[in-house]
């Protein structure tokens, strides 16, 4: 689903005002406009996050999301590992079709991403 280009300049009018590592800069009047669209970031905040360091499982979560669920169940965790797997191959893919194209950083703030010209 491609997003309106209108409203795609609206944002990236926005986002140059603004400081790229400040706040959201989808985030207006403290709502995001991109909410249907959100990032994965966005999309997982507060979730329990299942991940493995040196062989071993751990979970983190929001204590106040999940204050009488613990320990967590297996299917309600997200798995970071995996997720970190696809997001590489899209990384890749990405850099395939566009890395000519940019300057490529290990990371960008949402703010930057937003500016890219893809």
């Amino acid at each position: 689903m491609s997003y309106p280009a209108d409203r795609v300049r609206q944002i990236r009018a926005r986002v140059s005002r603004m400081n790229t590592s400040g706040p959201c800069p989808l985030l207006d009047r403290a709502a995001c406009t991109m909410y249907p669209h959100r990032l994965i970031l966005c999309r997982t905040h507060g979730l329990p996050i299942q991940n493995r360091y040196r062989g071993k499982t751990y979970v983190g979560c929001c204590q106040k999301n999940f204050q009488q669920l613990f320990p967590i169940p297996r299917d309600a965790r997200l798995d970071l590992d995996r997720i970190n797997r696809q997001l590489a191959r899209i990384n890749r893919q990405f850099m395939i079709e566009y890395g000519d194209r940019h300057l490529i950083k290990e990371r960008y703030s949402i703010g930057e991403a937003l500016m890219l010209r893809i």
